[in-house]
């Protein structure tokens, strides 16, 4: 028997995370899914431990760049006719390795009955509420493929503001920090040379 690490979703909605001993991996999925769960990532105790236990932040959850990809891709495949479903398990199959639990993840939550919009919340790293509320929105009217493909424009639009205020910024920031040092080198060097010289001369600066 194997003891198995696992992140699932109950029958409630809740993330849980807790370990399984069975034969197989297919067992202990299988086990999770007699007991009303939804797996979301599962790995022996003993490949965890060989990672040092520690997962990075990027596991699990979407950056903006993976996230206007995923989200024209969904466009892509919904207009094309591919069902929700179909659609997360293309994209699961193609995505990295940190990427895949959190898109078979949404999968196994629609399959289970989910809608896309409530299959989202159960990943809020990766998907804001802004988000989740316009997916949400667009299975109400149909119009899912139209949504999907402004959001990517409107995350590729994001990226773009955040690097032209990073790049505007980065000057005057630049020129702060040397200003800075220019001061802490007169307080540290200079003016205590002229304390000597007034000091020798009976002279006293002012406090200014």
């Amino acid at each position: 028997m194997t003891v198995y690490e696992y992140r699932a979703i109950d029958e409630k909605g809740q993330v849980i995370q807790d370990s399984v001993e069975a034969t197989s991996i297919e067992a202990a999925n299988s086990t999770l899914e007699g007991q009303g769960y939804t797996p979301l990532a599962l790995s022996p105790r003993d490949a965890v431990k060989a990672g040092g236990g520690k997962r990075t932040d990027r596991a699990g959850r979407l950056g903006k760049r993976e996230l206007a990809i995923f989200s024209r891709q969904m466009g892509t495949l919904i207009r094309s006719g591919i069902s929700i479903s179909q659609g997360l398990e293309t994209l699961g199959s193609q995505a990295k390795p940190e990427h895949r639990d959190v898109l078979f993840g949404i999968q196994r939550a629609v399959d289970r009955g989910d809608s896309l919009s409530d299959a989202l919340q159960h990943f809020p790293r990766s998907f804001s509420r802004l988000y989740i509320s316009t997916i949400g929105a667009a299975e109400r009217v149909g119009a899912l493929a139209i949504a999907f493909r402004q959001l990517a424009d409107m995350i590729v639009w994001e990226i773009a503001i955040r690097r032209k205020l990073r790049s505007a910024l980065q000057y005057p920031i630049t020129v702060i920090g040397v200003m800075l040092v220019a001061i802490g080198v007169l307080q540290a060097v200079v003016l205590p040379q002229f304390v000597k010289i007034f000091d020798s001369l009976g002279g006293q600066l002012p406090l200014p």
